[in-house]
């Protein structure tokens, strides 16, 4: 069985790395829109999702 060895990332590369509790966290936090909102649902919450997709159904 090989070992798992971590993933070599590219120098400039900011992608965020989290640990299992980090990632149980914020996973409460994420959403993906597929109706408008208001500004109160989306407020302190994660967008996962393309941005273009996600502008028509942000407010204004």
């Amino acid at each position: 069985m090989k070992k798992a060895t971590a993933k070599k990332r590219a120098p400039r590369n900011r992608t965020m790395e989290l640990s299992n509790t980090e990632r149980q966290f914020y996973q409460n936090s994420i959403l993906t829109l597929t109706r408008p909102v208001h500004e109160r649902e989306v407020e302190n919450r994660i967008i996962a999702q393309n941005l273009l997709e996600a502008l028509d159904y942000l407010p204004a």
